[in-house]
């Protein structure tokens, strides 16, 4: 249980890293 919470977490920093990422290009260009 522990261990799909934990995926589920990595999961989702990895969905927000990208979004932050892909922002972050359209507002620098």
């Amino acid at each position: 249980n522990f261990q799909y919470i934990a995926k589920n977490l990595k999961l989702k920093a990895k969905n927000h890293n990208s979004k932050l990422k892909t922002f972050s290009l359209n507002t620098i260009f």
